[in-house]
């Protein structure tokens, strides 16, 4: 999951001059197997477009972001409470919350 650790620390640090690199590793190696690598990546990618001026995009990505911290089922069977979204970053969360609901 580096791929997302390194988009977090991007994102939380600020470092903007690895923004372009985060996405492009985050595209390259996705894996969107539960609902926290989802949102993750979907946080990440809001926070990172938002800074680019690419409002809309951003805004998807942020609802998408939030509707994945919301689940309550993983989608496996054995396994319904593994992967969920369960402490966000308050600080985060609040970005992506103000990105989903901007006009």
């Amino acid at each position: 999951m580096a791929h997302l650790d390194f988009g977090w620390l991007t994102i939380t640090t600020p470092l903007p001059d690895l923004y372009d690199e985060a996405m492009s590793v985050l595209c390259e190696f996705h894996s969107d197997m539960f609902p926290i690598d989802r949102y993750r990546a979907s946080a990440i990618q809001a926070l990172i477009l938002d800074f680019k001026g690419k409002t809309e995009q951003a805004r998807s990505h942020a609802s998408i972001a939030l509707e994945e911290a919301e689940a309550k089922h993983s989608g496996f069977r054995y396994h319904a409470m593994l992967g969920l979204v369960k402490s966000p970053d308050e600080k985060i969360h609040q970005k992506l919350q103000s990105l989903a609901n901007a006009v």
